[in-house]
């Protein structure tokens, strides 16, 4: 009983796939047609957590461009578990303008014993104090035997989640600090997964 406990525990990890995308991209990239890009890739962050020992972050593992994978045992997931929530910080360096944030999480139960948090918040921030809410959002997964990945997001469209500042609604955001915040159950894993756009 006891190992079963652990191993749940061990097998709750959150998949996060962070995705920053920048609108201003002609300047940046050089390019008038460069389109949307990945602003977090390559870019530090710092956890509110160190992960668990068996699935650990070098720090490069969230910003290095990997796809989101549904198999636990890529290497490219960064593992934690029974805790209430976790939350990382990027820094983007400067600021940027931001259109949208991805989270993706894991979901493999009851084979791996990890579950998708039960809400996940977006956060931006000019000084990495102060910060503004995007949005909170739910999981649609809940419980079910299957594998699957689920992606949380926040976009600057008006019609799914703009950012309302007193009477008129900004679709974009300008800072240099972006936060996910996100609640894990009790006794299973949560896995994030490496960032890419």
């Amino acid at each position: 009983m006891k190992t079963r406990r652990s191993l749940t525990a061990l097998l709750l990890v959150p998949v996060m796939l962070l995705s920053l995308i920048s609108s201003v991209n002609a300047e940046e990239a050089g390019s008038e047609s460069a389109g949307f890009y990945n602003l977090a890739q390559g870019k530090t962050y710092t956890w509110s957590e160190q992960p668990e020992g068996a699935f650990p972050d070098d720090g490069t593992k969230l910003t290095d461009g990997n796809a989101a994978d549904p198999s636990r045992d890529s290497g490219n997931w960064v593992g934690h578990r029974s805790k209430k929530s976790r939350s990382v910080v990027f820094d983007l360096g400067e600021q940027k303008t931001v259109q949208e944030v991805n989270a993706r999480f894991l979901h493999d139960w009851p084979n791996n014993e990890t579950l998708v948090p039960l809400t996940v918040s977006f956060y931006a921030s000019d000084d990495g104090v102060n910060w503004g809410v995007l949005s909170h959002n739910a999981t649609q997964l809940l419980w079910g035997d299957q594998t699957n990945i689920e992606t949380f997001a926040w976009d600057g469209s008006p019609e799914t989640g703009a950012v309302k500042r007193g009477n008129y609604t900004e679709g974009l955001v300008y800072a240099r600090y972006v936060k996910v915040v996100f609640s894990m159950h009790p006794r299973a894993w949560s896995m994030i997964m490496a960032l890419a756009s």
